[in-house]
């Protein structure tokens, strides 16, 4: 078992070539909405059986706990209640026969329980009138991480989107830093090139409020700032919401576990940006 575990999380994070070797599932998974489609050697779909469960927890086991966390022993799943409740949008690459990319889905339609209220007050954006689906989990194995794959990815979540009539997609959009400094200059960023909406009212939770993130907004709002670096840490996924119209909705929080800052994001499909509304409407 140990040795099988190993091997799995070399071939995801490209130690050696090699098929996935899935990690048992105790069992069986249910997906609420069917996606399935094809587009060249890749086959965009919501799982629907325990291996592929399996599946795309090892791959977020390998990225979360592996690549971001450094937890090159960890042998804990990543499995939690919201997996159960969730509809899992995996991208598989046919050609090597498995799961490069995975975004987990959950919608108002099916639960009342969802990943950012882990660290986030959302009570009163889940009062706002309108039917919402929650994203997170979303992780692509290394060698994928490419233009191609997040389009197909985005493909998968507009057929998503419009086969439940969403009318909010929402979740927490992450940056690998946890540096004070560089969390002051994302915000100022986000809030001077306006795509910061404070108006749903989400707050950080007590336990992850930033104390002294004020402070240095203020520092850093009176020096220079280099809007390339700043930009240049944005990753590709959270670029491709704010280009289709999401706004950053709340201050952010340190999620340390995972080595990361998270930003509360929403898009609001009503001002879903053109370019975004036409691929939507292909789907």
């Amino acid at each position: 078992m140990l040795a099988a575990i190993k091997r799995q999380l070399d071939v995801l994070t490209g130690a050696v070539p090699g098929a996935l070797i899935p990690l048992p599932s105790a069992q069986p998974f249910d997906r609420k909405v069917v996606i399935d489609f094809t587009m060249r050697h890749y086959r965009v779909k919501t799982i629907d059986t325990a291996r592929e469960l399996s599946e795309v927890l090892a791959l977020r086991q390998a990225v979360f706990h592996v690549e971001f966390a450094k937890k090159w022993l960890s042998l804990s799943s990543d499995r939690s209640e919201y997996d159960d409740v969730a509809d899992h949008l995996a991208i598989y690459d046919e050609s090597v026969g498995r799961i490069v990319g995975v975004y987990r889905i959950i919608a108002t339609h099916f639960s009342p329980i969802f990943y950012s209220a882990t660290e986030f007050d959302i009570s009163h954006f889940l009062k706002v009138p309108g039917r919402k689906i929650e994203l997170s989990r979303a992780c692509i194995a290394p060698e994928y991480r490419t233009g191609a794959v997040i389009s197909l990815l985005w493909r998968g979540l507009a057929d998503y989107a419009t086969k439940v009539q969403a009318d909010y997609i929402f979740g927490l959009s992450s940056v690998t830093t946890m540096d004070l400094r560089q969390i002051a200059a994302l915000t100022i960023y986000f809030e001077e090139m306006g795509l910061m909406d404070h108006g749903f009212g989400i707050t950080p939770l007590p336990r992850y409020w930033l104390r002294d993130l004020g402070e240095m907004l203020t520092e850093c709002r009176s020096s220079r700032r280099d809007l390339r670096e700043i930009e240049a840490k944005i990753p590709s996924l959270l670029k491709s919401y704010l280009k289709a119209g999401a706004k950053v909705c709340s201050f952010p929080v340190i999620d340390r576990q995972f080595k990361c800052t998270d930003f509360f994001t929403v898009l609001e499909m009503t001002k879903l940006s053109s370019a975004h509304g036409r691929r939507f409407a292909k789907t």
